[in-house]
């Protein structure tokens, strides 16, 4: 999920899906800042390299710098090179009451590093069945390359992640609904991030492997071998309380959220599920630097597999950040999505990295193969400003610049002078309006602050012909109610996407979310626009919702004015074909992935 940056790459990359441009214009004014500042370690400078318990000192007293100006209540990190842990640490408390400190041993949601684990384990398989997904040309000439670089065309929708499946969504009833996943772009044509079809190509995995869950196959696989005893899956979780809770600010404050938003990755686990701690995040990165060897040398998973999983899958230009001369005194260059990592250039060195992020966890992890040194930090704290994302491209840079024997050029007091002008910027902001589609569908556009200026004609009489279910193959199903005072509209998607919906004009509607969600109100692009459709009778026929930001809207048909309703477990049975089970195996070699 970047976003996000995607989660986050994209999201969010996922999941994460932040401004991009926003945080692209804070950060270069953060690296001319730093370049300002000046030299801070004559050691390196001198071509020295700095001492194991040096560049953990001055990583501590940087995170130390940054925790004292972040709003960011959480943070760890794990740094190794040559197979040696040079800092495995935390930072900060667990929850808002700071009852516990966060340790090298808490637990952070990883979010879109779980793509590499999924990547590799699917990387190791030469035969694979067919599979279906939106149309003849992609079921019958993917690979699941393709599906591990996003390459497949098809938009991330990652809404109806955040909104949270149904309880009774598995994978296999989820993956039948793929061939109902609308697409606007070609096979191949472009990279779009996509958690489903890595979710997918997990699946494939799992029919392979005569029905054994993904789950079962990263923990025989990876974490046993390697003895990340403390690392698992969001989805088998009750318990978080050794975990740094998930926060944000509402009314104000501070304040924790449920535990519960963790488990909205799932059904797509493969995608995003995993949580780790600093300890078994080195051990993960020792291991991809060995080329897939344990803490004992013994081979775990195969090299060729590693190096398969890093052969460029999608080439720039890529949607990523890249830093340039001469704004910028070094650069970074992205030349590659491959399979769960990007390829990029740093100061010359080649550089595999990705992004994370599950509700307000943010991770970052960046491997140096050439000097076997990887960098992994998460960061838990509010998503209002962008600013985990400055700490952390920031603290990163610092580590890497102190890796690879070279004079730091972010200097801590530009960081914290960045992020105090970032909190400024952001909230004097003016009111935020809604990017519009194509005039043919939308030619509205919405001031969120204009809403109380809005007409409304909330009586119940008026609200009556709305009330009803929505459903798509793909997504299932909204339901519009109203609420106890018969006064607003209640939009109901997921699990946990409940909205009251204020009356704009004519059949549009917006909607500000209530419950666990409710923190996705903050910001200037607080709330959704809902748009209803009439059919030729004059009856309402459809709710039209975005599930890509901004304007990939998707039409839900009413079903309960004509006698219809799609299964929402699964689609329309008898129109799907049933995936995996009547394909014959299709024999494959490594290289064809």
């Amino acid at each position: 999920m970047s976003q996000l940056i995607v989660d986050e790459v994209k999201t969010n990359l996922t999941h994460l899906q932040p401004d991009t441009s926003a945080m692209y214009s804070a950060f270069l004014t953060l690296a001319l800042l730093a370049v300002q500042c000046p030299a801070g370690r004559s050691e390196a400078a001198a071509g020295q390299p700095l001492k194991d318990e040096d560049i953990a000192r001055d990583i501590h007293e940087f995170v130390l710098h940054l925790m004292d100006c972040h709003l960011s209540p959480a943070l760890t990190l794990a740094v190794v090179k040559d197979g040696r842990v040079l800092l495995a640490n935390g930072y900060g408390h667990t929850s808002i009451n700071k009852s516990r400190a966060v340790t090298s041993e808490t637990k952070f949601a990883i979010g879109s590093l779980t793509k590499a684990f999924t990547a590799t384990l699917v990387a190791q398989w030469s035969f694979y069945p067919a599979f279906r997904v939106t149309d003849e040309i992609r079921s019958s000439q993917a690979t699941l390359r393709d599906l591990l670089s996003h390459r497949m065309g098809l938009p991330s929708y990652f809404k109806a992640l955040q909104m949270g499946f149904p309880l009774g969504m598995t994978r296999d009833k989820l993956m039948k609904r793929l061939v109902y996943m609308p697409s606007h772009h070609s096979f191949r044509e472009k990279f779009i991030y996509n958690n489903y079809m890595y979710t997918l190509a997990a699946h494939v995995v799992e029919k392979m492997s005569g029905n054994r869950k993904w789950e079962e196959l990263v923990r025989d696989t990876f974490l046993r071998p390697l003895n990340m005893s403390n690392s698992g899956f969001l989805s088998n979780i009750s318990d978080f309380s050794h975990f740094a809770l998930p926060c944000a600010v509402i009314n104000s404050s501070i304040v924790d959220l449920s535990t519960e938003l963790f488990k909205t990755v799932s059904p797509c686990d493969p995608a995003g599920s995993i949580y780790s701690n600093a300890e078994d995040m080195a051990k993960w990165m020792n291991f991809l630097l060995s080329n897939g060897r344990g803490a004992d040398r013994r081979v775990v998973v195969d090299p060729e597999v590693i190096l398969m999983t890093l052969e460029p899958g999608m080439i720039s230009s890529l949607p990523f950040e890249e830093l340039t001369r001469p704004k910028f005194p070094v650069s970074h260059v992205v030349q590659s999505y491959n399979m769960g990592w990007l390829t990029a250039n740093y100061r010359g060195y080649r550089k595999v990295y990705h992004t994370g992020g599950v509700v307000t966890h943010f991770s970052r992890l960046w491997l140096y193969p050439d000097i076997k040194a990887g960098i992994y930090i998460n960061v838990n704290g509010p998503r209002e400003k962008n600013n985990k994302h400055s700490l952390l491209e920031s603290l990163m840079y610092f580590v890497s610049d102190l890796l690879l024997n070279e004079e730091p050029w972010l200097k801590k007091d530009a960081v914290c002078q960045h992020i105090a002008s970032l909190q400024q910027a952001t909230s004097s902001e003016g009111p935020h309006t809604l990017p519009t589609t194509d005039s043919s569908i939308f030619d509205l556009q919405i001031n969120s602050t204009e809403l109380g200026n809005a007409s409304v004609h909330n009586h119940s009489s008026s609200l009556q012909e709305f009330i009803g279910n929505y459903s798509h193959k793909c997504f299932g199903r909204i339901e519009i109610t109203k609420d106890s005072l018969n006064s607003k509209l209640v939009f109901r998607f997921g699990r946990f996407g409940w909205m009251n919906l204020t009356h704009l004009s004519g059949l549009d509607f917006w909607g500000l979310y209530f419950g666990p969600l409710s923190y996705l109100n903050s910001g200037p692009d607080a709330g959704e626009l809902i748009r209803f459709l009439r059919s030729p009778t004059g009856d309402i026929s459809a709710v039209l919702y975005s599930m890509d930001a901004p304007n990939d809207f998707i039409q839900f048909d009413r079903t309960d004015m004509v006698g219809l309703d799609y299964d929402t477990n699964g689609g329309n049975g008898l129109l799907l074909p049933v995936f995996f089970l009547y394909f014959l195996v299709i024999c494959c070699s490594l290289h064809r992935l």
